[in-house]
């Protein structure tokens, strides 16, 4: 089936459009493969576009180094060893960059995390960030190492599925301000951590500024407080 076909037959997932979020540009520019591969996979979009947002925020042609490994390429950030698993045959960079090759084949990664962990989103969004889901005694996701790394990775895409599911888009609107509450309706096993960090966080950021203002102000009396004779 052909791009176009796909934007309007989508058969058991519906398609997202520009009528139900006030998407960005940048986002615009790749709903089509999104909307596509969404079909072709069963995937939820709002999951794909969640993804996107957290892995490179819309920027189809990001290439990144991975803790002195290798590059992740793309829209979704796919390592090449995994994009090559997935496609089943060896890539060059500019198909690992194509954006519909790489929404396509993330998708799939999503979809086939999605199924491993029968159908939880959270261990699928961990295991695509980690290889697989792991939890420490608190219950956080964590890497290989026990860090928890992982958690902070599945509560930003978990947020910002909200928000799609919810017709704002994350490009335009804040994480930090989207209450938690409206996650926990949305989604299986949402993460405790999320209402955990974030009155903390505001709490650190608030007295790091303050903290700034003053030390600008101590600075600036010492620099132009008139001297005496």
């Amino acid at each position: 089936m052909g791009l176009l076909a796909g934007l309007f037959n989508l058969g058991e997932v519906e398609a997202v459009t520009l009528a139900k979020i006030p998407f960005t540009a940048k986002e615009a520019m790749l709903l089509p493969y999104v909307n596509y591969a969404a079909q072709k996979h069963n995937v939820e979009p709002h999951l794909i576009l969640a993804h996107i947002f957290n892995e490179s925020s819309f920027d189809p042609k990001v290439k990144r180094w991975e803790y002195g490994s290798e590059y992740s390429f793309g829209a979704m950030q796919l390592l090449r060893k995994t994009a090559e698993s997935l496609a089943g045959k060896k890539l060059t960079d500019s198909e690992l960059l194509d954006p519909q090759i790489n929404i396509d084949l993330g998708t799939k990664y999503v979809k086939q995390n999605l199924d491993r962990y029968n159908g939880n989103y959270t261990d699928a969004m961990a295991a695509y960030n980690a290889g697989t889901a792991r939890k420490n005694e608190k219950g956080q996701y964590v890497n290989s190492k026990g860090v928890p790394n992982v958690q902070k990775y599945v509560d930003r895409i978990t947020t910002a599925l909200s928000m799609y599911r919810e017709g704002k888009t994350p490009m335009t609107y804040s994480l930090t301000s989207y209450l938690p509450s409206v996650i926990t309706d949305k989604l299986p096993e949402t993460p405790e951590i999320i209402k955990e960090l974030l009155p903390s966080a505001i709490a650190s950021s608030f007295w790091l500024y303050a903290g700034f203002g003053i030390a600008g102000l101590v600075i600036g009396t010492t620099i132009f407080m008139p001297k005496g004779k």
